[in-house]
């Protein structure tokens, strides 16, 4: 320990005492005669406390009374510091409202889902490092996922985005869009997942389409003429109460300008307006 920090030994040992936590531990191992182990700060060579490892060890004379310790200490700040991001990282993650996957580029493995991601499915994030995205996915087979990600492995793209269903643990299935992207920066290759619920999207999409099927049929089957024209006066809807009214057929009015249908000096004025 003196070559790592570089201090004189009895500086050192100094040191370690003057850790109320460590003294603490010590005084206990003494009088109880029973080691501990477990995370102290403690200043090692730098005026910055490091996280250490402690193994607290007593130490017994002849009439088996406890005397003294051993104290073993591990360095393990930078794998501290490591956890604390991983758990920021992962915190940031769960607070998203996007469904977040990252699962491993080899086993294809879930290494992390998020929140959103595990409520919507219906799993929970143990159950999920058990399953891989063709647990999830039905209409991919083993070998059409590996095609699917072959642009990614060989560096051919850096996204893919496409859309399929997840089903969830109840058997339920709902539409996805997904950004997939390939990692190769940690210590081994990770694929990660955005993916989008289209549902709401879905249904938004197919109210649309209803509210559009209704006003066509009102159009359809009014007894007055109603006619859609675009900028230029181009007419690009004529409903049949029109074709009764002016005699021309659908067909016939249909991609003409309006201008057709009324009489001069209206007609030659009408593209002016």
């Amino acid at each position: 320990r003196q070559q790592v920090t570089g201090l004189p030994v009895r500086s050192l040992v100094d040191r370690v005492a003057a850790s109320a936590e460590l003294a603490t531990r010590v005084e206990r191992a003494i009088e109880s005669g029973v080691g501990s182990a477990g995370q102290v700060r403690v200043h090692l060579g730098s005026a910055t406390e490091r996280t250490c490892e402690a193994a607290v060890l007593p130490v017994a004379d002849a009439a088996a009374t406890p005397v003294a310790c051993v104290v073993v200490l591990s360095d393990v700040t930078s794998r501290t510091r490591g956890e604390r991001r991983a758990q920021v990282l992962a915190d940031v993650l769960d607070e998203s409202r996007n469904e977040i996957y990252l699962f491993d580029a080899g086993t294809l493995r879930f290494e992390h889902v998020n929140r959103a991601a595990r409520e919507n499915l219906r799993y929970s994030l143990a159950e999920l490092r058990r399953l891989t995205p063709l647990d999830l996915k039905p209409a991919y087979t083993r070998e059409s996922f590996a095609r699917l990600l072959e642009p990614l492995r060989r560096g051919e793209t850096d996204m893919l985005r496409f859309e399929t269903v997840h089903r969830r643990s109840d058997g339920t299935h709902y539409p996805i869009d997904v950004h997939l992207q390939l990692s190769t920066r940690g210590e081994r290759p990770l694929f990660a997942a955005l993916i989008l619920d289209l549902t709401e999207r879905q249904r938004a999409e197919e109210a649309a389409r209803e509210a559009a099927e209704r006003l066509r049929a009102v159009v359809a089957t009014a007894v007055d003429g109603i006619i859609t024209i675009d900028e230029t006066g181009v007419m690009e809807t004529v409903n049949p109460a029109t074709e009764r009214i002016f005699g021309y057929t659908i067909e016939e009015m249909t991609g003409r300008n309006v201008s057709m249908l009324m009489p001069q000096p209206y007609r030659g004025e009408h593209d002016g307006y």
